[in-house]
């Protein structure tokens, strides 16, 4: 279970950070000591933690019972655990949306007021320490401290409570935090247990909006894509259309080189290609050329049409954009070329200068373009094949 994930998850823009300092906090010490000893139980099918299995039992009736146990204010932490851990069989993927539009209707909340909760302890050799920004629980609701979530009333406590550690603390903590990791759970579990290409029809019908609603669709089509090992080019289309849309670019949180490692079929090294074309002409030269670098690398066979592109778009660039050199010369030995400089890797400082390096790759391809073109050609096919699969995507289109 990945407490710290979620949790930090959830509590995104309320704290920050400060570098460790040696002057530790004795409380801070003594939880976070506490944090990497203790080890609690884990909840599995043979073991219930103590668990009521009578009334798990029940609440594995329906979907519609399960839902109501695992929100229920008054279910115990273990049970909730356990009837998630068998409850796969009961909530179908249809249920997919509710479950995510529950989970941000929780991340809502605890941005505001944290449940009252303070941050895990940091592990012990954290460059930084984590800490809140919110003095209070209710510094940011005031006298709105008597919430509705998920249709249950909580009054958010008037101090703050450690980050529950123990069985027993977790058994004590206050419900939204419990259901926040029994939804999380369940999130996964029926996601990753499900048909996924029932799972992938739910998932492009999400909305998608905003950060939010489309962090949740990347989330859940990069998990179908990681379960059977490849994305779709519906996915990947729609991975683009996030990442270009200004309302939700910030969720898109598929780098090329993810895309690249999923590349087994002569479709999925298209449609990296294709993707890398796109991107070019998209997002900023700073950051994309350095990704390109690995993704040339990665891909096998060598992706002829995405290398001459990329050598085409430095050539033209403003010299002052960053020292291109190392990765030029990466890109030519993918392919068994020399270096433009014979100098060590670090060409910015020993060899070529900046402005030296356009009318370099200029001249390199001169007399190289020709025969990177034919070899380009022939992988013309496949990519206008992607390129087109690419377009059918329109979930998420500004």
């Amino acid at each position: 279970m990945r407490l710290p994930f979620l949790i930090l998850g959830f509590l995104g823009p309320v704290f920050c950070c400060h570098w460790a300092s040696a002057n530790e906090d004795p409380h801070v010490a003594a939880r976070r000591q506490l944090a990497e000893s203790y080890s609690g139980c884990k909840v599995s099918a043979e073991n219930p933690c103590g668990a009521d299995l009578r009334r798990v039992q029940r609440a594995l009736s329906s979907s519609q019972a399960l839902w109501a146990f695992i929100t229920s204010p008054t279910t115990d932490y273990f049970e909730r655990r356990v009837a998630v851990n068998r409850g796969a069989h009961v909530v179908p993927v249809e249920w997919l949306p509710k479950i995510l539009t529950a989970r941000r209707e929780l991340a809502h909340e605890s941005r505001l007021h944290l449940f009252a909760v303070d941050l895990p302890p940091p592990p012990r050799y954290a460059a930084f320490t984590p800490f809140r920004t919110l003095r209070t629980p209710r510094e940011q609701i005031g006298s709105q401290a008597n919430r509705t979530i998920l249709g249950h009333s909580f009054l958010v406590p008037v101090d703050w409570t450690d980050y529950p550690i123990t069985d027993e603390e977790w058994r004590r903590a206050v419900w939204p935090l419990q259901v926040s990791v029994a939804l999380n759970e369940l999130y996964v579990t029926v996601a990753r247990s499900g048909d996924q290409t029932r799972t992938e029809a739910i998932a492009m019908k999400l909305p998608c909006t905003d950060y939010e609603t489309a962090r949740d669709l990347v989330d859940l089509t990069a998990g179908v894509a990681q379960w059977r090992s490849y994305p779709s080019a519906l996915m990947v289309g729609t991975w683009l259309n996030i990442l270009e849309n200004p309302k939700t670019s910030a969720a898109a949180g598929i780098p090329l080189e993810s895309l690249a490692r999923m590349s087994k079929d002569s479709e999925t090294w298209a449609l990296t290609q294709a993707v890398g074309l796109r991107e070019l002409t998209t997002v900023s030269t700073a950051n994309n050329l350095h990704s390109m670098t690995t993704i040339v690398e990665m891909l096998r066979p060598v992706p002829y049409t995405l290398l001459l592109s990329i050598l085409q778009h430095m050539a033209t660039l403003d010299s002052t954009v960053w020292n291109r050199a190392e990765e030029v010369n990466l890109f030519l030995s993918r392919i068994g070329e020399p270096p433009l400089d014979p100098a060590d890797s670090d060409v910015g400082r020993h060899g070529m200068a900046n402005r030296e390096i356009p009318p370099a790759i200029q001249r390199w391809l001169k007399n190289n373009e020709p025969r990177l073109q034919r070899k380009a050609d022939a992988e013309r096919p496949l990519i206008e094949t992607a390129t087109k699969k690419l377009q059918l995507a329109t979930a998420c289109k500004q």
